[in-house]
């Protein structure tokens, strides 16, 4: 019998300093069935059996070798070797090791196959279980035979140099810079992962080999191995047969050296200025020696912090929500930024006025030492163990459903840092037994180590030269001698209150007026007396999880069109004001705790509500849906003024953006300049009806009739009708139309260019970078159902096929980029109008050097070229059905897959005809079925003939941003006279430039 979670005893571990205490004793290693063991070689394993997904097993080598083992010369050489077990190992070149990969069903992507950080290095893989050998041998390539060659490396460049320029953003430079700043004097702050641009364009391979053959050896690494296991002994004996004969390259052992932080007693301060900054941001970071989480003391002191976080948390959100708040947002947490250190990071994202960081930094400051002086009512305590709490009780009812990627992924850190890992029931009564014992005080002790004193780094961002480092030392120094004056008062803690509902509310239950089975969904429809439509799924696949979906067709296509800058911002100012009848701080009060959440947002098309819920809570979730169609939002004057301060702000950053003329240019090249898709501008905000936003969003959510809910997951069906009864089916019906009819819904009124347009966007950047878009147009039949679900399925594979092939022509064979994305797009009609085409677009996408963009537009339009003109061979059709199959196999398992299928199909066309949503799922299974049947080489090539245009450089459009050229060669002249005069012009302006760097060096310097 499963004991609930409220039954769940605490564990016995005595008093926490009491001398028979259990608290300080290392938590064994488990569960029971857990194999873990060291091979003669040094070589560990974690070998566990997990039935979650089905037929597939979850491995990884971790490799106890980062960056920060390199040396001055070798920066970003850790990386680099990741980068080349994908390209060749001794028995596996030319990539094959990708290819073979995808062959037994284990697909390759960017950032899905392998990591590089400070400390250590990780390959892992999901593979069929009956790819457990073929996979394992894998693994033992990238232990022992990574080849490092001439060629090799020279080929592998180009992908890695593109992945470090997307890394390259405002956001990427303020990040390096502050961890530079925050472990200075420790060998991390010049290690950083990606290394130095001109280390990786230059590093010979023997340097690529001195790494991998001194650090990849079997005393540094672990294998962990969680999933379907016919027998995991027989796994262990293979794992030992395959890693244990290894003992390391020739070279001797090299000791492993270890690296700590250097604390220091005195604030350090720093301001990034990026011209590209889309946010001004405020940020206090503690850094402190990262805590071991090997014993159960180790985690009460884990959910201490946690709990001071939490409570920290919702102090700045209710001060966010004031009529003019410090800052916009922020937040407070705690983690690790490397294996020596953590890191409290306390950010803020404030407005561009000049005085703004300082009187964030100040609002984030006082709250800091408010907590030190007065620390936390017992109601904060109690919030923030509720929470924790909520979370651990899910984790316990799943236990036995757990992915075998997130167990594999808690081997992986027990093998590097010692973080124990021994079974649900043992964490979950180490929870019911922990949060308890969390105290006011408890919190205000680490309040204490929130001090200036204690490693202390505060960083501003902007766009310009708004704050100062000066500036931020004057508010540290203000604050702090408010503390030592005491003349910072207690937080005002305000009563909860204790229920959604208002006073004296109390609905009445409605009818449900017809019950419709769909046996092939395992799915039941109700029609309730108020004309709205439900849906729901009982499943087993997670047993703390229902997801709801709900939406009604007539979107913002049907708004005025002088109306639709006030009704999109519509669903952002109902939740500023306050939807459901309350304040936003008293929601957030009220679901302490609760698994609940309800979302609402209105597209061109449909207006939705969804959210995902505990069993336990899911009257909670009705409740909050009959709330938001029986209680009107209203404007808050102080809230408006902060909302559309926040937008302006948003919309003038937005344009220092390098990528914001780019999608200016998409918009009008694509989209013939259509309104739906333009950015939001200052004139946008100036003409924000706040009084016309909250009279559509609450017509938008006034009429149950209109709306169709759809709920998957463990559903209880008596509670469930009669939940239903009570709070969806008691809403009261509206005297409007039911529902918008579906061929009257409005489509976005565009064209694609009838023609081949080919555009370069110049603009500024701080560092150069390019992207690229390639776009074709795609008409899908939709004259009958199942034609246009085969269509869908045959784009579906084309997609598939097309960035498979782009990524080995792009970034294997020619080296230039680090992953391409190929997508499909049909939102510019509803999909349940029937018509003759449904029409839509292809797009290529990727990154890479500037000057190699026109190489490589052309290099795609050449594959797609071929595809169509011969076709795959039959080998990469073979992949692609594979791979296909088993997504398939594995969504079916999944609570979202049945989910995302009934809302799909009863917004679809088939549905629309049929009014059957089991014929209108066995039309998409049978389209699925007849489209793997009829896939060959040369119906796939039909397939590119067919839905892309024929030939494919007919019609296509093809943008690049670039970087703009510099102001000089921009209007240098061709003349020799003329030239000769503004490279005069041009020296004689560096030699001022170097001057005033001279002069503001030495300022500085007197300062």
């Amino acid at each position: 019998m499963v004991v609930p979670f409220e039954q769940l005893e605490p564990l016995d571990l005595g008093n926490v300093n009491g001398p028979d205490s259990k608290w300080t004793e290392p938590v064994p290693l488990g569960p029971p069935d857990l194999r873990h063991g060291t091979l003669k070689n040094g070589f560990q394993y974690y070998v566990r059996s997990n039935p979650k997904p089905k037929a597939r097993v979850a491995l990884s080598l971790v490799v106890r070798a980062g960056s920060v083992l390199e040396d001055s010369t070798e920066q970003g050489l850790a990386h680099f070797v990741e980068h080349l077990a994908f390209s060749a190992t001794e028995n596996f070149s030319e990539h094959r090791i990708v290819h073979y990969l995808e062959s037994i069903g284990a697909a390759f992507g960017a950032d899905s196959n392998a990591q590089t950080s400070f400390d250590d290095t990780r390959y892992f893989l999901q593979v069929p279980s009956d790819g457990f050998n073929t996979a394992l041998d894998l693994l033992s390539e990238f232990a022992s035979k990574i080849r490092c060659s001439a060629a090799d490396v020279e080929k592998e460049r180009g992908a890695i140099l593109d992945e470090l320029r997307a890394m390259h953003n405002s956001t990427g430079r303020a990040v390096d810079q502050l961890f530079k700043l925050c472990m200075q004097g420790s060998q991390y702050a010049n290690r950083m992962p990606k290394g130095l641009e001109k280390i990786v364009k230059t590093a010979p391979a023997s340097k690529l080999k001195g790494f991998f053959q001194r650090w990849y050896r079997p005393e540094h690494m672990a294998l962990v191995v969680v999933g379907d296991l016919r027998d995991p002994e027989a796994a262990v004996r293979r794992i030992r047969d395959t890693f244990e004969p290894w003992t390391g390259h020739e070279s001797a052992p090299v000791p492993m050296p270890s690296f700590g932080i250097v604390p220091h007693s005195q604030p350090r301060f720093l301001v990034t200025v990026d011209r590209e900054s889309q946010s001004s941001l405020v940020q206090v970071n503690f850094t402190f020696p990262q805590p071991s989480l090997s014993r159960p003391c180790d985690y009460l002191q884990e959910f201490r912090q946690q709990a001071f976080d939490s409570a920290m948390q919702r102090r700045f959100f209710i001060m966010s929500q004031q009529e003019d708040p410090p800052f916009h947002m922020a937040v407070s947490g705690c983690a690790p930024i490397c294996a020596a250190a953590c890191s409290r990071a306390v950010t803020a994202s404030v407005s561009e006025n000049r005085g703004s960081i300082a009187h964030a930094l100040e609002a984030i400051l006082t709250e800091l030492a408010r907590a030190r002086m007065h620390g936390f009512h017992q109601q904060e305590v109690n919030k923030a163990c509720a929470d924790f709490l909520a979370g651990f009780e899910q984790t316990w009812l799943e236990r036995e459903q757990q992915q075998s990627e997130v167990l594999r992924e808690e081997y992986e850190r027990n093998f590097l840092s010692g973080e124990f890992v021994t079974g649900r029931e043992y964490e979950s009564r180490l929870a019911k037994t922990i949060l308890p014992m969390i105290t006011c005080e408890d919190l205000r002790a680490v309040a204490h180590e929130c001090s200036m004193d204690r490693s202390c780094t505060v960083q501003a961002t902007c766009h310009s030269g708004v704050a100062s480092e000066d500036t931020l030392r004057k508010v540290v120094a203000k604050v702090q001698a408010l503390e030592r004056r005491g003349e910072i008062g207690e937080w005002e803690q305000v009563d909860d209150l204790d229920s959604l509902l208002p006073e004296d509310y109390e609905p009445q239950p409605g009818e449900i007026t017809s019950v419709k089975k769909w046996p092939k969904m395992g799915a039941t429809e109700l029609l309730l007396s108020n004309g709205m439509r439900v849906t729901f799924k009982s499943t087993t696949f997670l047993d703390d999880q229902i997801m709801m979906h709900g939406w009604a067709r007539g979107g913002l296509t049907e708004v005025p069109r002088e109306h639709f800058s006030s009704c999109c911002l519509a669903p952002g100012l109902a939740e500023e004001f306050g939807y459901l009848g309350k304040k936003p701080t008293d929601l957030a009060n009220l679901l302490a705790g609760k698994r609940a959440e309800l979302n609402v947002g209105e597209a061109q098309f449909s207006r939705a509500l969804s959210g995902e819920q505990s069993p336990k809570d899911l009257e909670t979730a009705l409740v909050m849906v009959h709330l938001l169609f029986t209680q009107s939002v209203r404007t808050e004057p102080g809230q408006l003024r902060s909302f559309l301060r926040r937008f302006e702000q948003k919309s003038t950053a937005q344009q220092r953006d390098p990528g914001f003329r780019f999608r200016q240019e998409v918009v009008a090249t694509n989209y013939g300049n259509c309104y739906y898709y333009q950015p939001s501008n200052r004139n946008d905000v100036k003409s924000v009806d706040a009084e016309l936003a909250c009279r559509h969003f609450n017509r938008a959510f006034s009429n149950p009739a209109e709306f169709r809910l759809i709920f998957t997951g463990n559903i209880q069906e008596e509670d469930f009708l009669r939940l239903t009864q009570d709070w969806l089916a008691s809403i009261p019906r509206v005297p409007e139309p039911a529902d918008v009819a579906p061929d009257s819904i409005t489509s976005l009124d565009y064209e694609f260019p009838r023609s081949v347009v080919r555009k370069t966007v110049r603009a500024q950047m701080v560092e150069a970078a390019c992207t690229a878009l390639i776009t074709f147009p795609v008409a899908v039949d939709t004259t009958r159902p199942s034609q246009r679900m085969q269509q869908s399925c045959w784009l579906g594979f084309v997609t598939h096929l097309l960035r498979t092939k782009l990524t080995e022509r792009m970034r294997f064979e020619a080296g230039k980029v680090y992953t391409v994305s190929v997508t499909v797009n049909f939102g510019h009609e509803p999909a349940h109008v029937r018509r003759q085409q449904r029409h839509g677009e292809l797009s290529i996408t990727f990154g890479c050097d500037p000057d190699a963009v026109d190489v490589l537009t052309e290099m795609a339009l050449a594959e797609v070229q071929r595809l169509q003109e011969e076709g795959p061979l039959q080998e990469e059709l073979d992949t692609l059905l594979t791979l296909e199959q088993l997504e398939h196999e594995a969504s079916q398992e999944e609570n979202a897959y049945w989910h995302n299928q009934m809302f799909s199909l009863y917004g679809g066309a088939a549905f629309a005809e049929l009014q059957d949503l089991d014929a209108s799922y066995q039309l998409l299974m049978d389209a699925r079925a007849h489209v793997r049947k009829a896939c060959t080489p040369e119906a796939l090539q039909d397939a590119f003939q067919t839905l892309l245009p024929y030939p494919c450089r007919s019609r296509y459009t093809a943008l690049s941003l670039v970087p703009a050229q510099p102001f000089f060669l921009s209007v240098l002249p061709t003349t020799p006279r003329k030239a000769g005069i503004w490279a005069g012009a041009a020296v004689l302006l560096g030699l001022g430039l170097m001057r005033l760097l001279h002069l503001r060096g030495r300022l500085a310097g007197s300062r």
